[in-house]
């Protein structure tokens, strides 16, 4: 009978081949494995560069699209001379309130801004710079007071600006300004039915417009033009 050999048993390789089969495989690192601790900084710093402008931006846009002030609740003119010759006339749907241009005189009207918002805004100022039938010297003020504890005193109050409205509060505010030219004709009058007020809510700086809920006009006056 033929004699049965063992099968040779697979050799596990010469100390030199072992050795040459780790240096390869160590060269075969996965890429992180092989990143040096600077490279590793410069990745965490661009990782949180762009979390810090994609935040930002949230933020901003969070911002922008805050509604804006909003009036409700009491409007007057500002002068007593005015607010006993005010007429107020209703057309297609709006009031209007007018009284007669008093050429070379100080004018304006109050009204209450109310902050329906979650955020703090702070009104700045406004972009008018004339007012109806070209007034000069425009002045913008809020009240340091929300109306809730006034008690109904306006213009015992102090006006000022720049003025923070918080959350689910209110302030007067006042638009004054010299009136200007003549208005002679009836049917002539001029005015405006909204505001543009320059106002922080947050970081950043924007342009509101406020409907003003009613008409603010100057009709015909009395006297002689300047």
């Amino acid at each position: 009978m033929p004699t049965m050999r063992p099968s040779p048993r697979h050799s596990a390789g010469s100390p030199e081949d072992l050795a040459a089969d780790a240096a390869a495989s160590a060269g075969r690192r996965p890429w992180p494995a092989r990143l040096r601790w600077r490279a590793w900084t410069l990745i965490a710093a661009a990782t949180l560069l762009t979390a810090a402008i994609i935040g930002y931006a949230v933020v901003v846009e969070s911002f922008q699209s805050t509604p804006p002030l909003s009036v409700q609740g009491l409007s007057a003119w500002w002068y007593p001379q005015d607010n006993t010759r005010a007429a107020t006339t209703f057309a297609d749907s709006q009031t209007q309130t007018t009284v007669p241009i008093r050429t070379g005189q100080r004018q304006g009207f109050v009204i209450q801004v109310f902050n329906f918002t979650n955020r703090t805004q702070t009104v700045l100022g406004s972009d008018e710079e004339t007012a109806p039938n070209g007034g000069t010297n425009t002045q913008i003020g809020v009240s340091t007071l929300d109306p809730v504890h006034a008690h109904g005193a306006v213009r015992s109050l102090r006006y000022t600006l720049p003025m923070s409205i918080p959350p689910d509060q209110s302030r007067y505010l006042r638009w004054l300004w010299t009136s200007r030219h003549c208005i002679r004709n009836a049917g002539s009058d001029t005015g405006t039915d909204e505001l543009i007020l320059r106002v922080r809510v947050g970081r950043i700086t924007r342009t509101e417009v406020i409907q003003l809920g009613q008409g603010w006009y100057l009709g015909p006056g009395k006297g002689a033009c300047p």
